[in-house]
């Protein structure tokens, strides 16, 4: 079984939440836990050097909000995976985050993910 990070206790904002959400590739459970209405208890976030790809402008003030790749999602619709996808922004470094309604599903997204960088992005 792969180790999870369990967030049911953490309370939000810590250095342990922090340190948790920073983590890339890994299986977090009830990370987003103010936003499960869907029931997306799993979740696991890539790195921005392997699906950033520009800035753009957004609002005012100066802002700007990332553009990824979607080649995490392509993958995920080609395997039939329901999944979830939101930004860690700007807190978590603006990471893609994956969230899945079972273990199963989170483990088998997050296997094809690892084998896809390894292949394209190393």
């Amino acid at each position: 079984m792969m180790k999870i990070h369990d967030m049911t206790n953490v309370k939000d904002y810590s250095v342990e939440y922090d340190k948790i959400m920073n983590t890339n590739l890994e299986i977090i459970y009830n990370a987003n836990k103010e936003y499960n209405s869907l029931k997306e208890m799993y979740s696991f976030s890539v790195d921005p050097k392997y699906t950033y790809i520009k800035s753009v402008p957004f609002g005012v003030n100066g802002y700007t909000h990332p553009v990824h790749n979607k080649w995490v999602d392509d993958i995920l619709e080609y395997m039939g995976i329901e999944k979830n996808a939101c930004l860690d922004s700007p807190r978590h470094n603006n990471k893609l985050r994956y969230s899945f309604k079972s273990y199963e599903e989170a483990v088998a997204a997050l296997f094809m993910v690892k084998k896809s960088i390894d292949k394209h992005h190393k």
